[in-house]
């Protein structure tokens, strides 16, 4: 299934959605592949064409793309809400996304509210994450980490990184959210530092080592785990993660319309 859909790329421009699900590429059923696999068939060689067969809503839509080299910003930011809500986006907690969002925070400074959107990221560097939680957190632990000795650690706030905005905050999250994303949600969540809207994130936020079976499975240790810090849930495994303070869902039928954004405005403006 298409996630996300960035702006000025070969996809949009050929008319992909989100919500869009692969059926075909270039005649081949790819329904029984991995998601990495059907990433392989639509690669090429730039200025080549790929055509894709899409279920959309239970309608076969087929497009042609024709490649091209793109590299996408880890982060997006824009005025929101007429102009007074900062919204910024991450895609992932790798380089320089927290100079990044430092410096679309201080460009998009007096407005009154600020929207941290966090869906569909997949997460990243351990220090990246704490270092843009610590932008919103100001003091404690984001998080716990306990490993299978039992001992329980903080993984605590950067406080030289603390902005201090004084405004009111909402993170955004899915289920697609994993990893380092989840520790700002839940950081952000228990310290009180602001709201988190959507869906439930994806539970993917301890570290594990794969050992490989006798039958060629392959079975996932779990060396660390994460908990709240407030209430010391465990966020790591299915149906767990970060749960929002507010259920927001995306509803794919409407590409144009970005509910979740639309409510953390709402939700902004009635609070400040």
């Amino acid at each position: 299934e298409v996630i996300d859909v960035i702006a000025n790329t070969p996809a949009e421009r050929a008319g992909v959605k989100k919500g869009d699900k692969i059926i075909k590429v270039n005649g081949d059923d790819v329904t029984k592949l991995t998601t990495s696999e059907v990433a392989d068939r639509v690669r090429g060689p730039e200025g080549s064409q790929v055509t894709i067969v899409f279920d959309r809503d239970g309608t076969q839509v087929e497009l042609t793309i024709t490649r091209a080299r793109f590299v996408s910003p880890l982060t997006e930011s824009r005025p929101e809400g007429g102009g007074d809500i900062a919204y910024v986006r991450i895609k992932q907690l790798i380089s320089s996304v927290t100079d990044d969002a430092v410096q679309a925070l201080r460009k998009l400074q007096g407005a009154r509210g600020v929207i941290l959107d966090l869906r569909d990221d997949p997460g990243g560097e351990l220090s990246v994450a704490v270092d843009v939680g610590s932008l919103f957190v100001k003091t404690g632990p984001l998080v716990y980490q306990t490993g299978r000795d039992g001992n329980k650690n903080p993984i605590d706030v950067n406080p030289r990184r603390y902005l201090g905005l004084n405004t009111p905050l909402v993170v955004l999250v899915n289920k697609n959210s994993a990893s380092g994303s989840e520790i700002i949600a839940a950081g952000v969540r228990s310290s009180g530092a602001g709201t988190v809207m959507g869906t439930r994130t994806a539970g993917c936020v301890g570290s594990g080592q794969p050992r490989d079976l006798p039958d060629g499975g392959l079975l996932l240790v779990t060396l660390t785990k994460m908990q709240d810090a407030k209430t010391g849930e465990d966020l790591n495994g299915p149906g767990k993660g970060v749960l929002p303070d507010q259920s927001v869902e995306d509803d794919t039928k409407t590409p144009n319309v970005d509910e979740a954004i639309q409510a953390a405005v709402a939700y902004l403006h009635s609070h400040v």
